[in-house]
């Protein structure tokens, strides 16, 4: 509990809950009474009882899980040399003292070699295969099997010491549990034709043609015996020597900007410092079910073509999240948040009746006045229109003598830049990536003109065209002020 509550743990449902108990304080869940496999007492009486359990943190929050529990048959050997066989359903075989041979059938079986030298034999199903002590030679067959190799086994009479042998390591991934002062050393694989296995929660690839660990995910070096056919034929060379597998790393950024009614995005490239085939795909984001990517070549692009005017992000503001994972194939990969944001585009079939033109949100058409230039003004401003306005009435405009006979007076450049500063605070609420070109002069009509680029350029032909100063009583002949910034 993140709060660090006081839990407690209640059995409140499944079908067979009147068949647990439960530990309020420490969760340790159990039978009333030991299940008897040959008499199951599940409601459905085939052995698989459910149970739900809810935690609770005494303030109001709790979460419940239901538990499915299947109970095995068990078969129970003696201190003699047993042959034990498990039949359909998933068995539990014990084998105890002495050499016994131990086979699971097709369950998903768990078997016990005990002491002695053991042979056990897991069948078709996920298996658990523990030799115990002693010499045992462990085979899991098909499935996903987990082999056990305890300490305290005997060495053998071979040229190298070896005290477990493990066959049939080549249907699905297999798991090596070993026993404290265990070693790689004391652990051979039998050859077979594709494999892997995982050892303390490090996986090993195998491959059975150059009879090599091809990779490992762990740290570090480590030597395992590899047998071609069996134990004697074990020689020097079979001895490999596998170092750490390098994920792969997606390179550059990860931030990208299309053009609204595109579907390609970008490639995302990754490299491996083991030259491994790497393979993409999505993991995650916000909008992930917007977007496809080529497994093979990283290709990222949209599902269906974005509309600027109709975002489809998960927050409606153009900016589309998802993320992409890129994997080796033998344990490493790497992943990244991909930033996507689709830009507006002048689109064509759109036509303009007399005095009407087009602002940067391209939609919003109107006809051409002196409140034009306000409002796209204020579509940059992070003031706000209210604030923006105040603003404007509190400024104090400098000080001009009456125009002379022969020239007209000037506003400095440098104030003109200054008071336009004032007015437009330059921070924009969203980054803008093309250039608006205003061009008002006289009676002509106001064009606006957009490039894709960085800046902004407000350009005007007479100071006094400037709609902030309509009423200001100085008349400005011949003068050209441009502004350059970053508010769009």
């Amino acid at each position: 509990d993140v709060d660090g509550d006081t839990l407690t743990y209640s059995i409140t449902g499944g079908d067979d809950q009147a068949l647990f108990a439960i530990d309020s304080s420490t969760g340790t869940l159990s039978f009333i009474t030991a299940p008897d496999y040959e008499n199951p007492g599940d409601s459905d009486e085939d052995n698989i009882y459910s149970v739900e359990v809810t935690v609770s943190d005494g303030n109001g929050g709790s979460t419940s899980q239901s538990y499915v529990i299947t109970v095995n048959k068990i078969l129970e050997g003696t201190t003699e040399n047993d042959t034990l066989y498990g039949d359909a359903d998933n068995n539990t075989i014990y084998g105890y003292e002495d050499s016994d041979t131990l086979e699971g059938g097709a369950g998903s079986d768990i078997l016990y070699g005990g002491a002695d030298n053991d042979t056990l034999k897991g069948g078709t199903g996920n298996d658990i295969l523990d030799g115990g002590t002693g010499k045992d030679i462990l085979t899991g067959g098909d499935g996903n099997d987990t082999f056990v190799i305890r300490a305290g086994d005997g060495s053998s009479s071979y040229i190298f010491p070896q005290t477990n042998f493990i066959h049939d390591f080549e249907n699905g991934l297999d798991l090596i549990g070993l026993d404290n002062g265990l070693t790689f050393t004391e652990l051979t694989i039998e050859q077979g034709t594709a494999g892997s296995f995982s050892v303390g929660g490090y996986t090993f690839y195998y491959n059975y043609t150059s009879h090599t660990l091809v990779r490992i995910t762990a740290t570090g070096e480590y030597l395992v015996m590899i047998a071609n056919t069996n134990a004697s034929d074990i020689t020097a060379s079979n001895f490999t020597t596998v170092d750490i597998n390098d994920a792969p790393i997606i390179q550059a950024n990860t931030n990208f900007a299309i053009d609204e009614n595109t579907t390609a995005v970008a490639n995302i490239m990754a490299t491996d410092d083991d030259g491994d085939t790497l393979t993409y795909s999505i993991t995650g984001g916000d909008d992930y079910a917007l977007f496809d990517i080529d497994a093979s070549t990283g290709a990222l692009s949209f599902k269906t073509a974005p509309d600027y005017e109709n975002p489809g992000d998960s927050d409606q503001d153009n900016y589309y999240l998802v993320q992409v994972m890129v994997s080796d194939g033998f344990g490493g990969r790497a992943t990244e948040m991909c930033v996507v944001r689709v830009l507006d585009t002048l689109e064509s079939g759109r036509n303009f009746g007399p005095g009407e033109f087009e602002y940067e949100q391209f939609d919003q058409i109107g006809p051409v006045n002196k409140n034009s230039v306000d409002r796209i003004t204020l579509e940059h401003n992070p003031l706000g229109k209210s604030s923006l306005g105040d603003l404007i009435e509190g400024i104090v405009l400098p000080e001009i003598a009456a125009p002379l006979a022969v020239s007209p007076p000037f506003l400095l450049t440098e104030n003109a830049l200054n008071l336009l500063t004032e007015l437009i605070d330059p921070t924009p609420s969203v980054a803008i990536d093309c250039q608006n070109t205003l061009m008002m002069g006289g009676d002509d009509p106001v064009s606006l003109a957009q490039q894709l680029l960085e800046h902004s350029m407000v350009k005007v032909d007479l100071i006094a065209d400037l709609p902030f100063l309509d009423k200001y009583d100085a008349i400005l002949d011949d003068t050209i002020l441009i502004v350059t910034s970053e508010f769009g």
